[in-house]
């Protein structure tokens, strides 16, 4: 029994050196990044204005967008976020003369900001810029204009399949703009996916 005593005990000094070495071989993956794709429907939120002369109207379309999301063991995560949406589209009549005419208003944002998780939840307020453009066609001929305009984008998520890898939800967006006064909200599917974490 003597014998076999220091024999044990260099068996459990050994044990006791090599559990660190395999903890350090899978480390806890603390930092990284996410990317999410959103498609969904957006709508410009307008007062009564004059459509007396309006052939045909269409107030929003598709949106899209892309954001990247950088993941650390803090509550907040910044992201960048860059957007298209399509906020009306109309044909109109002028008063005097048969010519119609094709107008159509859209913006491309760009957005950075923090993001908050809990649970199946996601917040997020983001500041930027739109870039508003106008295009309007009248017997052939096509003017084009745009503006460049400090923004606001909220998004709000939740997420229905949570994976290690894969994310999957809805995800409703209201954005403003501070000088055009353009608001729209926007709402469909958004999927993200986990990368390069480490």
């Amino acid at each position: 029994m003597r014998a076999a005593a220091p024999a044990l005990g260099a068996l459990l000094a050994i044990g006791a050196m090599a559990a660190p070495a395999r903890a350090q071989e899978t480390p806890a993956r603390r930092y990284g990044f996410e990317l999410a794709a959103y498609g969904g429907i957006d709508k410009m939120i307008t007062g009564k204005g004059d459509h007396i002369h309006e052939i045909r109207a269409q107030n929003g379309g598709g949106a899209l967008a892309a954001r990247l999301l950088f993941r650390a063991p803090y509550f907040l995560a910044p992201f960048f976020d860059f957007g298209y949406y399509p906020l009306f589209a109309a044909d109109q009549r002028p008063p005097i003369g048969r010519a119609r005419a094709a107008s159509k208003l859209y913006a491309y944002g760009a957005m950075w900001g923090p993001a908050f998780d809990f649970w199946r939840l996601r917040i997020a307020a983001g500041v930027g810029v739109y870039n508003v453009h106008t295009r309007s066609t009248l017997l052939g001929d096509t003017i084009r204009t745009q503006e460049v305009d400090i923004g606001y984008m909220f998004t709000l998520s939740g997420f229905f399949v949570d994976t290690a890898q894969v994310r999957l939800g809805t995800e409703l967006r209201a954005g403003l703009t501070a000088e055009a006064d353009i608001y729209f909200v926007s709402y469909g599917l958004t999927v993200t996916g986990r990368h390069m974490f480490w």
